[in-house]
């Protein structure tokens, strides 16, 4: 059922986004938004708000962090021809950097008070406080994590690329149980940030919809094109978020 709401979500969504009109980039993601945050309407409210049900989930600042900074050449690539489109060196986390974060699930406030629970919006947002637990935040992660990875290699074909392949396998078949690889940061690209490698998967159609409309907002090209690697053959902004129970 949550996968055909979003589903029905995006495709809405990119209906919205007229042709030649930039200004409809900025809310055709609305239709989307909404049913990831669910929207709620209380008893004798008009208009309904957003409710975030992320809210539960509190992450601190680093609470121990063992960092190495070094000065890469960051360098775009084609994945299909493997020219170089751009080069800059950055000064960058090394390899084996680390952070550690205290995360904790809170309690649904709509629990502590008994006199609103009889209330059909109520129970809608405890239902929704419900599924906030950490097998959801796993089984979240473990979708994203397997989207990105299967998206990226089923880029990499070009044979200069192999490198790069043999960095991206490693990471995956090294990373322990509860570790999921992620990529963030510069040079991510929007498999990281959106739902577009999702859709691709699961509705081909809306997804190459998506492109087309988005393309004609863009004069460069759509960014799938390229990746961004080191001369080494690292990649950029692979990491593992890696999540360990505590026990009181």
């Amino acid at each position: 059922e949550a996968k055909s709401q979003v589903l029905e979500a995006a495709q809405r969504a990119v209906a919205e986004i007229a042709s030649g009109d930039a200004r409809s980039l900025k809310t055709a993601g609305a239709a989307v938004e909404y049913v990831l945050l669910q929207g709620l309407k209380p008893h004798g409210k008009r208009s309904s708000f957003r409710f975030d049900a992320a809210r539960l989930l509190r992450v601190s600042e680093p609470v121990h962090a063992r960092v190495d900074f070094e000065l890469r050449e960051f360098i775009r690539v084609s994945v299909a021809s493997y020219e170089r489109v751009a080069s800059r060196f950055v000064v960058a986390f090394a390899p084996g950097s680390s952070f550690t974060y205290q995360a904790e699930i809170l309690e649904s406030p709509a629990r502590r008070h008994t006199g609103i629970q009889g209330l059909d919006w109520a129970k809608r947002l405890l239902d929704i406080d419900s599924r906030v637990t950490l097998d959801t935040l796993r089984r979240g992660l473990r979708i994203l994590s397997e989207t990105i990875v299967e998206y990226e290699f089923s880029r990499l074909e070009a044979r200069e690329l192999t490198g790069y392949r043999e960095y991206l396998s490693r990471l995956v078949r090294e990373s322990p149980d509860g570790c999921y690889i992620l990529r963030l940061g510069y040079g991510a690209g929007h498999a990281s940030k959106t739902i577009v490698p999702w859709l691709e998967k699961n509705a081909p159609s809306i997804a190459r919809d998506l492109k087309a409309r988005l393309s004609r907002h863009y004069a460069r090209p759509w960014d799938d094109r390229t990746t961004t690697v080191t001369p080494q053959g690292l990649g950029v902004g692979w990491v593992r978020l890696c999540i360990s129970e505590a026990h009181a």
